[in-house]
């Protein structure tokens, strides 16, 4: 999957090039959004929108009676239709009532337009062979799975579940990854000391002696093979997660009829229960200064500190529901934030600026601008 990943950042690269050159201000969430969802979209269906190419999130959409295409912003669709979900999901019994009854309000509707694009994209992926290979995805795209089991069998799943299916993968693995990076650079930003040793630590592997042609390989592309085994690079990346986690709440679940003991509390049964992710991770009875980006505490804290960082910042939660593109998140992070971190520096377009954050289902940055100036050839 690097290779694919790759090529994604080396088109990131080329766009943030040209605004480097030009001194323009831009968006770079935006644009790390845009990167995101090529990236998802071709490892879910081995086919790329080419946002970054086209600057801008356009996608074709259709309807399920096929009566109606056209085009739309899907990270949009999905970001506002999180808000209308996230407000009804305060009464889980009630959704398909509530959801019937303000199925007219436009973030109600946005949902319907990003059901559309999964429409539009599993027909078309319905069209190939239930298995493709490409050099880029050597064992094949995300959807295949769909189709068929790991012993080639048909799975027959029906339509509208390959849909919701697909929904997931593409708001699940676009969203939250974009938000993480955004957040990581924003911190970064805020913290010269902290960006300065990253950049030394990243200086020191590309001129190693074996590192250059590793990382010219790719267009400038800084490696995984090259950047995973950085130590401060990933304390920066976990760091990030843990002060601005890109979901500030944890995954619902519901005590059993008996009930059940929690965190030293009896839970009467059929309550719904939630580890607060953002309050967790900022807890000071676990943390030291928490409300500290200091990627120092996950190298260089107490064994205490230390095995509490391991065992409590949950940003990708935990158990058989835990995230399972955990991975595949963590290597776009360190491709994309090593090679931006190495290749540029970046300075707020006001001062004094605080980057907001949007409660959704996810705690999404909103606009980010930056401008770029490149620090070497």
């Amino acid at each position: 999957m690097e290779p694919l990943v790759a090529d994604k950042v080396g088109r990131l690269v080329e766009r943030l090039d040209l605004a480097a050159e030009r001194n323009e201000v831009i968006d770079i969430r935006q644009w790390l959004n845009f990167f995101s969802f090529d990236v998802i979209t071709d490892m879910a269906f081995g086919n790329n929108p080419d946002f970054l190419r086209l600057g801008e999130a356009k996608i074709k959409a259709q309807t399920f009676n096929g009566k109606k295409s056209y085009n739309m912003n899907p990270i949009k669709a999905f970001q506002d239709n999180t808000v209308h979900v996230a407000s009804l999901g305060h009464w889980p019994g009630l959704f398909p009532i509530t959801k019937f009854l303000t199925r007219w309000l436009p973030k109600s509707k946005r949902g319907d337009e990003f059901n559309d694009m999964c429409i539009q994209q599993v027909r078309e992926r319905l069209k190939k062979d239930h298995i493709v290979s490409t050099p880029d995805l050597p064992h094949g795209d995300f959807f295949q799975h769909f189709l068929v089991d790991s012993k080639g069998q048909e799975r027959n799943l029906p339509f509208w579940e390959l849909v919701y299916e697909s929904a997931i993968m593409l708001s699940a693995g676009s969203d939250t990854t974009a938000s993480s990076m955004t957040n990581t650079l924003y911190l970064l930003m805020r913290h010269p000391n902290v960006l300065e040793r990253l950049r030394v630590e990243l200086h020191d592997a590309v001129h190693s002696t074996t590192a250059p042609l590793e990382a010219d390989s790719l267009k400038g592309v800084l490696t995984y093979k090259l950047v995973s085994p950085l130590k401060y690079l990933r304390a920066c990346l976990d760091e990030g997660l843990r002060h601005l986690p890109p979901t500030s709440i944890g995954l619902l679940r519901m005590t059993p009829p008996e009930g059940a003991q929690i965190a030293g509390y009896w839970i009467k049964g059929g309550v719904t229960a939630s580890v607060p992710t953002y309050t967790l991770h900022h807890s000071p009875e676990l943390f030291p200064d928490p409300w500290t980006y200091k990627p120092e505490r996950w190298l260089e804290g107490s064994e205490e500190e230390r095995q509490n960082l391991n065992r409590y910042v949950i940003p990708f939660t935990l158990g058989r529901h835990a995230c399972l593109g955990r991975n595949i998140a963590m290597l776009e992070q360190h491709l994309v934030l090593s090679t931006l971190v190495d290749r540029y520096n970046f300075q707020f377009a006001e001062d004094g600026f605080e980057l907001p954050v949007l409660e959704r289902i996810n705690a999404n940055p909103g606009a980010m601008p930056v401008r770029l100036q490149k620090r070497h050839n």
